[in-house]
């Protein structure tokens, strides 16, 4: 007798899944600005400890060279594994036959799926912006010109440092407030040949990031300047991961699905430029 050969789907989940985190990892910008803890998550917890900024200096007693030793009490954060968010869509027997065979379609379902649950992991992770520390600007108005002076003001008296930090604007704010100020493009031209991946441009040695996923209010957008040791995340398993099942009748549905938590890490280290939306 011959083997039975299992029916042919149209969207092989075996070969989907790779590809659609590809996609995700690609539509992803928080990664760029935040840090991933997902190689420490042992469970659904990570406790990422608050190092202290910095130590004092003490003179060294030349008979002795006893050294006065600070006693630790910094405290832990912690990141949990509590958001599950999800895509999904429907084949029927009769769809498949027709598309099957068409890759740039197939392509474009697995696009949409990705970036759907990109965005949505975005979002999530810059509503931390808004526990910020520090802020500049002034609510309903455009970004002055001396803002983002003010914020690296602030930045640098935190003791922030500028390697791991990034601008992020929303388009409106850098495109339609900042990209046409003579001032600005002439301090972009600074440190220009090392733009990272992702980022659009330098201001004052510093990548940008344009992102329309930042918080806004009813008149605002919170844009920021922030450090990568501001907010972390953990994302469970190899990110997004792609599952379908054949319910009743002549139809298969494709599920998606994204596991991860988010935390405020460190408020002193997002300075908040407010600019009207």
């Amino acid at each position: 007798m011959a083997a039975i050969v299992s029916h042919y789907h149209a969207f092989e989940p075996a070969i989907w899944s790779p590809r659609l985190n590809y996609f995700f990892q690609d539509k992803l910008q928080a990664k760029y600005v935040c840090t991933d803890y997902s190689s420490d998550l042992n469970g659904n917890i990570v406790y990422v400890p608050g190092i202290t900024d910095g130590f004092t200096a003490a003179a060294i007693d030349i008979t002795n060279g006893d050294v006065v030793a600070a006693n630790l009490a910094d405290t832990k954060s912690t990141i949990t594994l509590n958001q599950w968010y999800g895509d999904a869509f429907r084949i029927s027997k009769g769809q498949a036959d027709r598309i099957g065979s068409q890759y740039n379609l197939v392509n474009s379902y697995m696009e949409t799926i990705a970036y759907n649950l990109a965005d949505a992991f975005d979002t999530a992770l810059f509503t931390n912006i808004t526990s910020g520390t520090f802020s500049v600007g002034k609510t309903g108005t455009a970004i002055p010109s001396t803002k983002l002076e003010h914020a690296m003001q602030i930045a640098d008296s935190q003791n922030i440092p500028r390697e791991g930090s990034a601008w992020l604007f929303s388009p409106k704010a850098y495109w339609g407030q900042l990209a046409n100020v003579t001032k600005y493009y002439t301090a972009s031209t600074y440190g220009r040949p090392t733009v990272p991946t992702g980022f659009v441009d330098v201001l004052y040695g510093i990548p940008v990031l344009v992102s329309n996923n930042l918080p806004l209010s009813a008149t605002d957008r919170q844009n920021c300047l922030i450090h990568k040791t501001a907010i972390g995340y953990v994302v469970a398993g190899d990110g997004v991961r792609l599952e379908s099942r054949d319910p009743e009748g002549l139809r298969r549905t494709y599920f998606a699905d994204i596991h991860y938590g988010h935390t405020l890490l460190n408020a002193g280290r997002i300075i908040k430029i407010v600019g009207k939306r």
